[in-house]
């Protein structure tokens, strides 16, 4: 769950209504379907792993025939509809379907190779087969993008504000502890490295270090979720993740 390159944060445009409705519109939505593709590979293709168990090559196959066939050719996000619930169970519920529906198509074709395959995703191609939730692996996908973005918008926020000091307690109490599972870096240690005048002055750093880093989450979140409340549950759903990793 390590923090991405130095413009990860900048390119983390999340799934806010106006990006997707951008994508599906009919003039310039290069870029932003290119953000929502970007964003969501590595869950989508996690997901493709886990639950159909493909290879690496095999998922990236599926994926960029779901993308070229479903989203660029259908159009698929203009059918995506916030009130429906969240864009990454549209998203998750539509790729389940497409490969459903690709395995009965090339079985059909194994079977009458001679005749033209039946458009069985047109049969499958209904609101109410959405599923409504995601499977736990895909949350998990999803949390660690979610933690990384956040991550990687506080560090830039403690080098605009030149706080090294803000960034390197928080990585050597809470961070590298979590992610490498390494002993955290002693209070004597910190302040020794910073020639702070007294203990008390890292547990404060430490204590600004948890605020930033609940700001910039809340602001990720706050990006792809409808409203304050659904950003709350969303928060709440993020730590029961990380904390069951």
């Amino acid at each position: 769950m390590h923090a991405e390159n130095s413009n990860a944060g900048q390119r983390f445009i999340t799934t806010h209504w106006t990006q997707v409705r951008a994508a599906s519109s009919e003039g310039d939505s290069v870029e932003a379907l290119d953000t929502i593709l970007r964003h969501y590979q590595g869950p989508l293709k996690l997901h493709l792993k886990t639950r159909f168990h493909l290879s690496e090559d095999e998922a990236d196959d599926c994926l960029h025939s779901f993308v070229e066939q479903k989203i660029l050719t259908k159009r698929l996000l203009a059918r995506a509809n916030p009130k429906r619930g969240r864009f990454r169970t549209f998203l998750i519920g539509a790729l389940d379907r497409f490969m459903i529906s690709e395995h009965r198509r090339r079985t059909a074709l194994r079977r009458h190779p001679q005749s033209d395959p039946i458009p069985l995703d047109e049969l499958l191609d209904h609101d109410d087969l959405l599923p409504r939730t995601v499977p736990r692996t895909t949350e998990v996908a999803w949390a660690r993008r979610v933690i990384e973005c956040t991550l990687e918008r506080m560090r830039q926020d403690c080098l605009r504000q030149k706080r090294h000091d803000i960034w390197e307690v928080f990585e050597g109490r809470l961070l590298k502890p979590i992610l490498d599972h390494t002993e955290p870096t002693p209070y004597r240690e910190l302040v020794e490295r910073w020639q702070w005048d007294a203990p008390a002055r890292a547990f404060n750093v430490l204590a600004t270090a948890k605020r930033m880093f609940q700001r910039h989450l809340i602001g990720v979140v706050s990006e792809y979720a409808q409203d304050p409340l659904e950003a709350e549950r969303e928060i709440c759903e993020l730590r029961a993740v990380v904390q069951n990793l």
